[in-house]
Parts: structure tokens; sequence; C-alpha cells
């Protein structure tokens, strides 16, 4: 037996206002969780934001009706969120240092998902706070943590072989945290901080000779494989030996970690870096995508590497990285 499903009835208000809260069209937010969309009511001429959490749906209008004005304001509306609602369980004081620095880890997740922080800096910045930061100041209240606090704090790690900026990294990120807890207004004030004094180091560097030198044991090294070996010596202490595979067995000592084939792509490397300023570190994010071969009234390569510690700009090289690079 068919039912008709087509009643003659005279649609009811309710019925239209349900059709009109229906979503004419909806739109999701490229790099963030797909919970948190934008959507389009015939019933209004303005973009709205749903997003999902802690078990329920929050809804918002953006009181934008161009689609770019309302991703931007979806972005916000997000990090508010996140902030409020991922902090909200914990039985614990919200002026307690734990509960302030995890809320401004949570802000500063949301800026990596913006794209306006760096990832190996936010994971930097987690590492220091899990390793020395909350161990010492997780139980203490940020109004009630002053100088004295703060000195004794960088009493404990000083003795932790950091180097002078590396401690003052650290009393930045504190810093952060009662900055956070100032706007959200939970301290009045910022306290005191002891400050540390960082001489400036230059970094190391070679002569043109020494440079050479580099260059030539790198040549010389070509196609050798070295052992990597651990041993302990008179005093229980692990020490490492790099020695050639090819070495008459009395000569090694310990047991082999791993054999490593030098290469003359070592050199190269050494070349192309001191023609090009790029750092070890960066190295690695490195891929063809980013190098642009600029040919004109002289021949560099323009290195456009994804932004690390800050640094977003372009590299120009020297035109001796080109030969390098090309070969």
């Amino acid at each position: 037996m068919k039912i008709n499903t087509n009643s003659n009835k005279p649609e009811t208000s309710a019925g239209k206002e349900r059709h009109r809260s229906l979503p004419s069209e909806i739109s999701y937010i490229k790099g963030y969780p797909e919970k948190l969309f934008i959507y389009r009511l015939p019933a209004s001429p303005f973009w709205w934001v749903r997003y999902y959490i802690a078990g329920k749906t929050v809804r918002r209008s953006t009181k934008h009706e161009g689609k770019q004005q309302a991703i931007a304001f979806a972005k916000d509306f997000y990090s508010q969120l996140i902030i409020e609602y991922k902090g909200a369980s914990s039985a614990k004081s919200t002026s307690n240092f734990e509960v302030v620095a995890k809320e401004m880890l949570l802000a500063e997740e949301a800026k990596l998902a913006r794209g306006e922080l760096s990832e190996i800096t936010y994971k930097n910045t987690k590492y220091r706070f899990e390793k020395f930061i909350l161990p010492f100041f997780r139980k203490k209240d940020v109004k009630s943590v002053d100088y004295y606090e703060l000195e004794k704090f960088l009493n404990s790690v000083s003795d932790k072989s950091l180097t002078p900026s590396t401690l003052s990294a650290y009393l930045g990120l504190i810093r952060k945290v009662f900055s956070y807890a100032l706007r959200r207004k939970i301290i009045s004030q910022i306290p005191e901080f002891p400050t540390v004094k960082v001489k400036a180091v230059p970094r190391g560097w070679f002569t043109p000779n020494e440079y050479l030198k580099v260059q030539r044991a790198a040549r010389k090294f070509a196609g050798v494989k070295i052992d990597v070996r651990k041993w302990k010596d008179e005093n229980g202490e692990t020490q490492t030996q790099y020695i050639r595979s090819d070495s008459k067995p009395f000569k090694k000592k310990g047991d082999l970690m791993r054999c490593v084939e030098m290469t003359e792509d070592l050199r190269k490397l050494i070349v192309f870096m001191s023609h090009s300023y790029i750092r070890p570190s960066d190295i690695r994010l490195l891929k063809h995508s980013h190098v642009d071969v600029v040919t004109g009234d002289y021949k560099y390569l323009r290195l456009r590497l994804p932004p690390t510690k800050g640094h977003g700009d372009p590299i120009t090289t020297m035109p001796t990285a080109v030969r390098v690079y090309l070969e």
C-alpha cells in the first residue's frame, strides 16, 4: 500500500520557519576542524558560524554579508571558544598558574592554526613549559607569584647548564603567561621580573684557509664509510669513537651503533651553505619548489624557505651557489 506523502493541507507557519532555518549554503574553513563552518540562512542576510564543542553546538551570526569577512569572524570565534571551553572542565581556580598557562598555550595553538606562528616555535614553547616551568609553578596562584618566587625559579634552573639566552627565553615565556592573565583580567598587574645579563657571543667562523681545508677534507673522504661506535672508559663513562670501517678490527672499540658513508654531496653542501647563508637547521626544509634561478646582470638563487624563528624573507645567494645547485 502506497502512502501519499504530499499532503494537501496548507503549510503551517511553524513549517515555514523550519524551512527558513535550514542552511542554503555551507562553507568550510581551510586549515580548521570540519566541525567549524559558516553558512547562510534564507531568513538572514548575514553569514552564520557554527562549531560543535564540549557536547553542544554553538552558533552565532557573523553580522557580515561578505564571505571573507565572515571567515575572519569565524576564525576569531573558534579561537575564543577554544580558550573558553578547553579549560572549563578543570576544577582548579582560574587563577591557578597551570590553568592560565594551558589556556595561553591553547591561544598559541590557535595562532598556529591561523598561520601566525611556526610549528617549531610552538613546539619549543610547549616543550619549555613542560620541562621546567610547569613543574615549578604548577600549584601556584598567578596572583601570588612575585619577584622572589620568580627569582627562586631562576635559581632552580641556573644549574641546568642552560645559557643566559635560554634562561632569558624561559623568563620571557613566564612573562607571556602573566600578560595573558592581565588581558583576561585575572591579575591587575604583572610582577617585576629578575633580569639575566645576556652577553652577545658572535657565531664561530672559518678563515679562508680553514674553509678550504674543510672543503678538501670533504672531497678526500667522499666514498669513505665511517663507523660510529660506543664504548665505556675506565671510569665507566660512555665514549664515542668515529673510525673508518676498513680499519683493522683491533683498533675498533665497543659496539657498532651505525655506519655512515661520506659522499660528494657533503662537499657540495658545504659550498652551497657558505654561498647562500642558509642555516644547517633550515637545510632539511629546503625543497626544489623553494628555489628560483634568477638570471640577468647577475645569476643567483632566490630561496623562499618556510618561515622559521620569525624569519620569512627570501634569501639571495652568491653566484657560486647556482653552479653547485645545478650540478
